[in-house]
């Protein structure tokens, strides 16, 4: 702990330096170190035991290169004796005093280079070599011809030596180091030890660093153990961005957690200095990234005895967040960790009066590139301290600032905390110096407050304003910035709000003129106003940097008495005006606007009139003064008065009425503060209407199914429902079925089935076409209209056609033969038709349309069987046969009807034989049985006598006779078939 404690006394000059230094770019920097070679560093003599023995400085400086950035270079000088030749400038042996390394980047190769000298510095024991004189003043003076040439925006020299100035006066070095700081040369003296040589006496040491501060300081390293911890926070504080935390020294063992990375720190790098022999490290693990970085993070260049640096580099490893643990072989030192942030923190130089036993802290602060949750600032004086949080804005933008203690040293630390923040490394913490000055006193910058203009009440929102200026006749101070306290205590707080209030923020509003500056507080309502100075900063003309303003122990609160006004306007709204109401509105929203400029809220009773049975709920509307718990101010705004009528409203109403408007005092007295004339009227009802389906056509009418959408219409009380009366366009003959439809309350489309009887489709072609008109019927639902009417209904009329069909054949060809014809007609409309025979190979067989009744009315959609006989101009012979074309001729009727194609029938008028062939057998027979008998019986008669004549036997004679009548009988039987069959078959009608 006493180490941690070493560790935090930094070089309070460096501090005003990284104050003035932009927190955007890091500066560039030449370090010089001058390092004592004398013998006592190594050896034990009669003065004490070795300050040194280890070479714990030169480990010091090799950390220092490691670390060293870019923007760096880094010298090394040896300080003892005489110059080494060239007047210094060669390689110096340790009995010498003489440049052992220039000014060197800090590049990959400078560093390789610097570490390389550091390693060549031996101190006059270890070279053995004997002691000699040892020049200080030789060695600054070699300093400042090195530092001459630098350009670098900052310049450092830093002292380490452990005894005697001698071989000169122990304090004319003084009188160099006074010179370098001339030149801007920030020099730093440590003295090893607790050894107190002439001019490095521990008061002499505390003028000094009065002398050399700002930029500079003196200070004593008790133990070479502690060098390293004061180095590394003289980087820390030549970069704004590095931040060096203690920590406890590690004993033998595994999981030691060292450090908890949060995302929002913007750790580019960490540099653990584990003060140990190389390979005490066994491992390195981290916890987010679940594996050991040993390997990655040893560095091989900055090999020390002493000392083990191990680097975590975003870069290199992706993310550096979370917690890590190392593993030690053997115990360590205490270690240190350097890390490096995009988060900057620069105190800014600043003068304390000579009597003030607390400081103004003022720092800025620069956040990484991720942003800071619960982002605080805090500051401590002593180690170990109660840090007090700063103040944000309060003296300027991204500035921190506040009174702290600061410890003995006047030294303040400051710290960026976030969420997450624990115990462990990294703290985002800076050491910032602060200075006294003994020009001037607490009461040479004491705080005075004036009114500004008359105490006419203020007007609601509007700040008390007071300037506020500092000093007094015997001093020329300006204040430049400032924090002030207000108190209030109100006569008459407004309802919810306090009586008193305190410690309040007042609001800057800028130059006052006058080398003052001007503040501002809005009052919650009339009382007693005190301004108090909380800190501040001023710049007087005899300092070169600002001075800190604080409150005087003791010290009384200037008050102000003031009053506030009360002011409440009421005025129409910029609104549509009441008009399109919707059928069936039961009330209206009328905006008016108010204007509030008062402490408390105001109430408003709203009333309705020149309307019966109109009414306003809620009858009164609080306003406002203030935002939440915040000031009031004047406020512009609307609000809705609901203007409730005493009954729906029918669609086409119209009407007027008056909104009034009182305010409302404390005491329940009214005043009116608004009157506003308002008509209004309600649109119709509206009932939409479409052909939803495809209108089917009869032959009595077409069918139509017309949707209706009844959400837009009002239903006023007695009314249920709304009709409304069909009627058709476009048509002669046209009429609706049903003539009206009855529309019920709803949400759903509803549809309704209207039947239009009309003929008039038979006088049209290709599509047929009429309108609907709804005309609501006058109910207690006021006016409505149908949108969408008239309904245009367009019906394509469907293909229609006759069919004719005759026998395909017949028989007989001859008047009065029946011809049945079967007639079928899909027309909507009437047809009449005539029909007719011919034939074509006898184009003289019919004289007219070869029918007894020829001509046919079939009605829509008929059809019938027609029974005539054919009337044949002249009939066809018998066994004769043909073709008729049966033809149909239309006579009127639909101009679309298709009738039909020509028939061909074909016909056979029969033999007579074929017709009536039992009668022709009969005759046959008869005709052959006559003719038989005509032949055959003469001879049977005549016969027998010419036999008997002839003398012939009987049976000669029967036989003769026999034979004659086989010959009769065929012969008869020719005849008789050529008689009937061919003769009588083709003639006999």
């Amino acid at each position: 702990m006493r180490a941690i404690l070493i560790v935090f006394l930094v070089v309070v000059a460096l501090l005003e330096s990284a104050a003035r230094a932009t927190a955007q770019t890091e500066k560039s920097a030449d370090i010089l170190f001058v390092l004592d070679s004398s013998a006592s560093m190594s050896r034990d003599d009669w003065r004490g035991r070795a300050s040194d023995p280890s070479d714990l400085r030169l480990t010091a400086v090799r950390a220092f290169v490691t670390l060293a950035t870019p923007r760096m270079r880094v010298g090394l000088v040896n300080l003892s004796d005489a110059f080494s030749s060239n007047n210094g400038l060669d390689a110096p042996s340790a009995l010498e005093t003489g440049l052992v390394a220039p000014l060197t980047d800090a590049s990959p190769r400078g560093k390789a280079l610097l570490l390389g000298a550091v390693t060549s510095m031996k101190t006059t024991h270890q070279a053995g070599l004997e002691d000699g004189f040892t020049y200080m003043t030789r060695a600054l003076g070699l300093a400042g011809r090195v530092m001459a040439g630098s350009r670098a925006d900052e310049k450092f020299v830093i002292v380490l030596t452990d005894g005697d100035v001698t071989g000169e006066d122990p304090r004319d070095w003084w009188i160099t180091a006074a010179g370098l700081k001339a030149e801007r040369v920030k020099v730093i003296v440590f003295r090893l030890g607790r050894r107190e040589p002439p001019g490095l006496t521990n008061d002499e040491l505390a003028a000094l660093n009065e002398k050399l501060s700002p930029g500079g300081a003196a200070r004593v390293i008790d133990r070479p153990d502690d060098i390293l911890g004061y180095y590394l926070q003289t980087f820390s504080q030549i970069s704004a961005e590095t931040y060096v935390n203690a920590g406890a020294a590690l004993a033998t063992g595994r999981d030691h957690r060292i450090l908890q990375v949060a995302d929002w720190m913007d750790i580019q790098q960490i540099d653990i200095l584990v003060p140990s022999k190389p390979g005490t490290v066994t491992r390195l693990f981290s916890e987010k990234l679940g594996r050991d970085v040993l390997r990655d993070a040893r560095a091989s260049e900055s090999a020390d005895p002493n000392l083990e640096i191990l680097t975590l580099s975003r870069e290199k490893l992706g993310t550096l967040a979370g917690a890590w643990r190392i593993d030690v072989s053997a115990p360590t030192g205490e270690i240190q960790i350097v890390s490096r942030s995009g988060i900057a923190i620069a105190g800014e130089p600043l003068y304390q009066p000579k009597d003030a036993t607390a400081i103004v802290a003022v720092v800025s602060v620069r956040d990484g590139g991720v942003p800071i949750p619960a982002k605080t600032v805090v500051a401590r004086g002593p180690a170990g301290g109660q840090p007090a949080p700063l103040v944000g804005g309060a003296l300027g933008p991204q500035r921190y600032s506040g009174i702290v203690v600061p410890d003995r040293e006047s030294n303040i630390r400051v710290q960026v905390r976030g969420e997450g923040q624990t115990d462990l490394p990294p703290r985002l913490e800076k050491v910032v110096a602060t200075r006294a000055t003994d020009a001037i006193s607490l009461d040479g910058v004491a705080a005075r407050y004036e009114r500004v203009g008359d105490a006419a009440p203020l007007k609601v929102g509007e700040p008390l304003r007071v300037r506020m200026r500092v000093g007094d006749a015997t001093n020329r101070c300006r204040v430049t910035a400032a924090a002030v306290r207000v108190g209030a205590a109100y006569r008459a707080p407004a309802p919810g709000m306090p009586d008193r209030e305190s410690d309040v923020v007042a609001q800057p509003l800028g130059d006052g003129g006058d080398a003052t500056l001007l503040f501002g507080f809005v009052p919650h309502g009339p009382g007693n106003v005190t301004f108090a100075l909380d800190h501040g900063v001023a710049a007087c003309a005899e300092l070169d940097a600002p001075i800190a303003i604080l409150p005087k122990a003791g010290g009384r609160p200037t008050g102000f008495d003031v009053d506030v006004e009360r002011l409440l306007k009421v005025v129409k709204a910029e609104s549509p005006p009441p008009t399109g109401l919707p059928v069936g509105a039961s009330g209206v929203d009328i905006s008016l606007r108010y204007d509030i400029s008062s402490w408390r809220n105001e109430k408003i009773a709203v009333t309705v009139q020149g309307m019966a049975g109109a009414s306003v709920s809620p009858p009164t509307v609080d306003v406002s003064a203030r935002d939440g718990g915040g000031r009031p101010r004047r406020k512009v705004d609307q609000f809705v008065v609901p203007v409730r009528f005493g009954s729906p409203r029918p669609g086409g109403d119209k009407g007027r009425f008056t909104i009034v408007a009182q305010g409302i005092e404390p005491d329940g007295n009214t005043r009116e503060i608004g009157r506003f004339e308002y008509t209004y009227d309600v649109a119709p009802g509206i009932l939409g209407a479409i052909v939803s389906r495809s209108p089917q056509i009869s032959r009595d009418g077409v069918s139509v199914i017309v949707a209706v959408n009844p959400s837009r219409l009002g239903f006023i009380p007695p009314a249920t429902s709304q009709d409304f009366e069909v009627s058709v366009g476009g048509l002669n003959d046209g009429r609706a079925d049903p003539s009206a439809i009855r529309i019920q309350p709803g949400r759903e489309i509803a549809e309704h089935r209207v039947f239009v009887q009309t003929s008039e489709f038979c006088r049209r072609e290709g599509a047929f076409g009429f309108t609907l008109d709804l005309k609501p019927v006058q109910s207690p639902n006021g006016d409505i209209l149908v949108s969408g009417v008239p309904l245009r209904v367009n019906v394509p009329l469907p293909a229609m056609a006759l069919r004719v069909s005759g026998p395909e054949r017949i028989g007989a060809l001859r008047p009065g033969t029946p011809f049945d014809i079967t007639v079928q007609s899909t027309s909507l409309c009437p047809e009449t038709l005539r029909m007719a025979l011919t034939e074509p190979a006898n184009p003289d067989r019919f004289s007219d349309s070869g029918l007894d009744a020829a001509n046919f009315v079939i009605q829509p959609g008929g059809g019938e069987v027609r029974g005539t006989t054919m009337a044949p101009a002249r009939a066809s012979p018998r066994g004769i046969g043909g073709t008729l074309v049966l033809r149909t001729e239309k006579l009127s009727g639909h101009a679309s009807t298709r009738y039909p194609a020509d028939q061909e029938i074909t016909y056979y008028t029969p033999l007579w034989t074929e017709e009536y062939p039992r009668t022709a057998a009969i005759a046959f027979a008869g005709i052959a049985a006559l003719l038989t008998g005509l032949l055959a019986l003469p001879r049977a008669i005549a016969d027998p006598i010419v036999a008997h004549r002839l003398g012939d036997s009987s049976v000669v004679s029967g036989r003769k006779r026999r034979r004659w009548f086989v010959t009769s009988l065929a012969l008869s039987t020719a005849a008789s078939y050529a008689i009937v069959y061919w003769a009588m078959a083709r003639y006999l009608p």
